[in-house]
């Protein structure tokens, strides 16, 4: 340094004055800080906020000091988008390490500012945005009655304030205080710009002046939804995002039908783009709306076309249900709770019933098989997801086992005779259970209830009503008595299943006592969340405890509604007596309380009848002999009762009635 130097010898000599300046003022601060508390207790006679005023004091001191960089020091710079709060958040942002701006709400008044920027903000904005777009239609037509502008300078017009206001909006929204209003200003450009793009081909006079060729009509629109989703990435706008895909799909629109197959693949591409972007960004509303935009495209196109190119559109109902589907079970993709949470199950269900009943129409009406092959390649593709997400390859899912269960019960249904599908639904029930509880998923678990409901709901009443009944003649097969047969073994063998699985596996509370340890001593599962995401959307536990017990008692309920169907008079009587005795025999040999409950159950029923229907529908001799049918079997299970008083406790853990 010389002394030719003069000017910058003295910003130095400041820079040194500074540093010392905020030196001392920081050692101030730390010996306030730092000041035991004993001195503060004995020093009370003197004013108690001595310590902190000057703590306070120095704060302040090195707050207002100058930056040690003086002139060269970098202003800081703007937050990045991802800092930034999202489309739809208000509020200053306060820079990291600096506390909150000058301008931020108190606790105090924080309600009434919240309320008031979001009026000021973004209804104000919203408003303006859509005077803005009445003036501007207002300004065409003027000109146009005037006759001031031309067909291509009315285009072009449009499409040049609809750029200004894209480029007005982004250069607003560098300063934080205009980041909302910044992007309420660019969507409002997307939208004129797209507005005019779409007049020039979609009004015939507009066509007819000025020769727009649907190409171009699309190659401009294309250009605005790349634009404004490169305006919602850079930037992380979602609301511009989806305004950009609405306009793509719109797009796809006016492609009908002169496009043919091209119109759909143009939708793939959207389709594609949602997919893209909801992972990347880790948006829960963008594919939903995808699913709605896809669809709904395919379906203007398949109107329109009335038929035909079926290959074209299995295709792309496809490739689009694969999309959406891999969107929503993506690992890349992070947990939710609360109504976000909800919209990644309503993503899946909406998928997949948008597809399953859109490809099913590509078939004729009588064509089951095809059909039927649809629902069960969707049962087989949410049965692999569960057992994917079991292993932690993909995102769990919490609708696929529902799914699954469905779709399966439909593929069935629409394959089979009536009597055929009650037999494989049967026969699927205690596979189904066995595969949940290997899986250990609650879930998985819950649908398999849900097949059994099914099951018993179509034996008790279509098929009772509806199937062949037992006859003389040896020609007719007895359906009805096969399918409840079918339904009968499978939910006695659910329950001996779960019996055996939870004499396996005793409940760990020793000291509860009168009830079986069913499913809730099952241990908890591997793919539930816990905390307050399982709170949400985990199933209810007492839902899922379902003991064997109650299949065994619907499976009473099906002998018994089968008796009453099939015999009359006496001998339903007597069968249900011999069955209710059976019933008892089998409680006291496997010590299973619930079937003895069953068989009381049941000889309460016979009771009934007997008092009240035998008694006046029956001949004398026949009235006779059901009271002491009724009689015999009564006093055989007080006698069965008697001879084993002292052991009437249950295998599973109940204790005895003399302990």
């Amino acid at each position: 340094m010389t002394d030719d130097d003069p000017d910058l010898r003295d910003e130095v000599r400041e820079l040194r004055a500074a540093v010392d300046d905020i030196d001392s003022r920081l050692s101030s601060l730390e010996s306030a800080i730092e000041r035991p508390a004993e001195e503060n207790r004995t020093g009370a006679s003197g004013d108690p906020a001595d310590a902190r005023s000057e703590a306070d004091a120095a704060a302040a001191g090195a707050a207002d000091a100058p930056s040690a960089g003086g002139s060269w020091a970098q202003e800081p710079g703007r937050p990045s988008p991802a800092d930034r709060p999202a489309d739809g958040e208000g509020g200053p942002v306060a820079d990291e390490g600096r506390g909150p701006p000058a301008d931020a709400p108190t606790d105090t008044d924080s309600g009434g500012r919240d309320w008031e920027l979001d009026v000021g903000i973004r209804w104000l904005g919203v408003v303006g945005v859509l005077a803005l777009l009445v003036g501007v239609g207002l300004f065409v037509r003027y000109a146009i009655q005037q006759d001031l502008l031309g067909y291509a300078a009315r285009i072009a017009l449009g499409v040049g304030a609809g750029a200004a206001m894209v480029a007005v909006g982004r250069y607003a929204a560098r300063d934080d205080r205009y980041h909302r209003l910044g992007g309420i200003v660019v969507g409002g450009g997307l939208a004129i710009a797209a507005l005019s793009l779409y007049a020039a081909y979609g009004f015939e006079s507009y066509r007819a002046a000025i020769g727009t060729t649907l190409g171009a009509a699309v190659a401009g629109l294309t250009a605005v939804v790349a634009v404004g989703l490169w305006i919602s990435h850079r930037d992380d706008r979602p609301l511009v995002g989806a305004e950009s895909l609405l306009i793509g799909y719109l797009t796809a629109g006016v492609t009908i039908p002169e496009w043919g197959a091209l119109t759909l693949a143009y939708a793939l591409v959207l389709t594609i783009a949602v997919a893209a972007v909801s992972i990347d960004r880790d948006r829960p509303a963008l594919p939903l709306g995808g699913v709605i935009g896809s669809y709904g495209v395919y379906v203007a196109w398949r109107g329109a076309l009335d038929g035909g190119q079926a290959l074209a559109a299995g295709a792309f109902l496809a490739v689009a249900f694969g999309t959406f589907l891999a969107t929503a079970i993506h690992p890349g993709r992070r947990d939710r709770t609360g109504w976000r949470s909800w919209l990644d199950h309503l993503l899946v269900v909406t998928n997949a019933l948008a597809f399953a009943t859109l490809f099913a129409r590509l078939f004729a009406a009588g064509a089951a098989v095809p059909r039927s092959l649809t629902f069960l390649s969707l049962a087989v593709t949410f049965a692999g997801i569960v057992i994917a997400a079991d292993r932690r390859l993909v995102r769990e899912t919490p609708a696929a086992p529902y799914l699954a269960v469905g779709f399966y019960a439909l593929a069935v249904d629409l394959a089979l005779a009536p009597v055929w599908v009650t037999i494989v639904l049967a026969a699927s029930l205690p596979a189904a259970l066995l595969a949940s509880i290997r899986l250990e998923d609650s879930r998985a678990r819950l649908a398999t209830h849900g097949l059994a409901l099914v099951l018993v709901a179509k034996v008790a009443l279509p098929d009772a009503m509806g199937l062949a009944p037992v006859g003389f003649d040896p020609w007719v097969v007895p359906t009805r008595l096969v399918a409840f047969l079918a339904a009968i073994a499978a939910c006695y063998g659910v329950a001996v299943l779960i019996e055996r699985r939870s004499d396996a596996r005793p409940s760990a509370n020793p000291d509860a006592q009168g009830r079986d340890p069913v499913a809730e001593s099952d241990p908890p599962d591997r793919g539930s969340p816990t905390g307050p995401a399982a709170e949400s959307d985990a199933p209810d536990s007492r839902l899922l405890a379902i003991p064997g017990r109650t299949y065994a008692w619907v499976g009473t309920a099906l002998v018994t509604e089968l008796l009453w169907l099939e015999l009359s008079s006496y001998p339903l009587s007597v069968a249900w007596a011999a069955f209710a005795l059976a019933l008892l025999a089998v409680g006291f040999v496997a010590g299973r309380r619930s079937l003895r409950y069953q068989g009381i159950a049941l000889l309460g029923l016979t009771t009934v009848k007997v008092f009240l229907v035998d008694t006046s529908g029956l001949d004398p001799l026949t009235r006779t002999l059901s009271f002491l049918t009724l009689g015999a079997v009564l006093l055989v299970a007080a006698f069965a009762y008697a001879r084993n008083a002292g052991r009437l406790g249950d295998s599973a853990g109940e204790p005895a009635a003399n302990e």
